[in-house]
């Protein structure tokens, strides 16, 4: 079964225009009042715009903490520009719901005209990132054939000198694309990725491991992984 060493959650919600209260977090008090509720050590205005829209600007937050039962957990992320809000957490997607909700509560304190809701979400996405034990050798990601081809054909043509040539799998990495089914927002392609982790030895069987999904499938995907190849 997957042991998860590591895991990290990437949320993205994309809301209506006006659902975020842009304008109001804009000014001073209430971005000390963010950096204050989760520990931002600073702001980031990378672009601001001469738009009242606030059209291609962005709010940058690094590096903050937000706790949860009692345990502080590492905010890596969080960026906030006129319709959308995307946070990077050492966490998983569970975790990462929570934040949202919080962020909600302060969203709406500081927002005279209460705008912000579930309801003016117009899309969401996880992204999972988690380092995982698993019970997979690295050389069961490819196939007999590919495995021959690399011992006996690649690997003697590769030797320099008084050398032994041995060939490690270092990234194997799929792109999954979507087809929009609506002309009002488009999803970026994202990666799936299932590969050594580096600096780990074969015997050790750890994985680095990307999907573009919550928490929790990725997890089962893991296990459903080494079932597969497991036979």
């Amino acid at each position: 079964m997957a042991e998860i060493l590591q895991v990290h959650t990437i949320q993205r919600r994309l809301f209506q225009p006006d659902a975020i209260p842009w304008p109001y977090l804009l000014t001073e008090t209430n971005l000390e009042k963010i950096r204050s509720r989760y520990h931002f050590k600073q702001s980031v205005v990378p672009a601001v715009s001469t738009d009242p829209s606030g059209a291609s600007s962005q709010l940058l937050f690094p590096r903050g903490e937000f706790t949860v039962d009692g345990t502080s957990l590492l905010l890596e992320q969080v960026t906030v520009d006129p319709v959308a809000v995307q946070a990077q957490l050492s966490a998983d997607s569970h975790k990462s719901d929570e934040f949202f909700e919080d962020l909600k509560a302060l969203f709406l304190e500081i927002d005279p005209n209460k705008n912000y809701s579930e309801g003016k979400e117009l899309a969401r996405t996880y992204q999972t990132v988690a380092v995982a034990k698993l019970s997979i050798a690295f050389d069961a990601l490819f196939s007999d054939s590919l495995r021959k081809f690399l011992t006996e054909s690649v690997a003697p043509r590769l030797k320099l000198g008084n050398t032994e040539v041995r060939l490690s799998l270092q990234h194997l990495i799929w792109g999954v694309f979507y087809q929009a089914q609506t002309t009002n927002f488009s999803y970026l392609p994202r990666q799936l990725t299932i590969e050594p982790r580096q600096g780990s030895t074969p015997e050790d069987r750890i994985y680095f491991t990307v999907s573009p999904t919550d928490s929790e499938t990725h997890v089962k995907l893991l296990e459903e992984f080494e079932k597969a190849l497991g036979q």
